[in-house]
């Protein structure tokens, strides 16, 4: 098993870094991710926004495992989400769909208001935990740490492309208070 964790500083209020969550895709940095579909979502009693959306998107696979395992690029994730805006905390819950008998990715993704500058920062929490199994598992550390590693490149790239939907986001609402 492979973890990995990451707490980034975003310096941007947490609804503009909720909003951008939401419109996170398409952007130039994740352009691996293809399509989002909302499958579920209301708000309770308690005002929490509940959402299950379903990504796909092309991933880098070893040729040789796509060759023995006669599969495509395409891969889905699950994702379930809880939006608090009482408590200002968004959590993400992520899932493999694809090759999950072989490898299995979950990842959590928590934004918050940073307690240091609540208005003007949000925390952002990254934590995968990566698990070859079946027939993978007997070459875990191989599969783990390629997947970890692509995880990375992804989860950066995904931070760059969130800071660009932030971007869009304040010009929109800058030409909105011009017109």
């Amino acid at each position: 098993m492979k973890l990995f964790e990451i707490i980034h500083k975003i310096p941007h209020p947490w609804t503009q870094v909720t909003q951008a969550h939401w419109e996170k895709y398409p952007n130039d940095h994740s352009a691996h991710i293809t399509s989002v579909d909302i499958l579920d979502r209301y708000v309770d009693e308690n005002g929490i926004l509940h959402t299950e959306r379903l990504l796909s998107g092309k991933q880098k696979i070893p040729k040789i495992l796509a060759k023995i395992f006669n599969s495509s690029d395409v891969a889905y994730f699950h994702e379930v989400s809880t939006l608090d805006p009482k408590t200002s905390v968004l959590h993400a819950e992520t899932v493999n769909l694809s090759f999950s008998n072989l490898i299995l990715i979950e990842e959590g993704l928590t934004l918050k208001r940073n307690p240091e500058d609540p208005n003007n920062n949000t925390l952002f929490i990254q934590q995968a935990k990566i698990s070859a199994k079946g027939v993978l598992a007997g070459i875990s550390k191989y599969t783990e740490e390629f997947t970890a590693k692509t995880f990375k490149a992804n989860a950066a790239n995904g931070r760059l492309g969130l800071e660009q939907v932030i971007n869009r986001i304040k010009l929109r609402e800058q030409q909105a208070l011009m017109n």
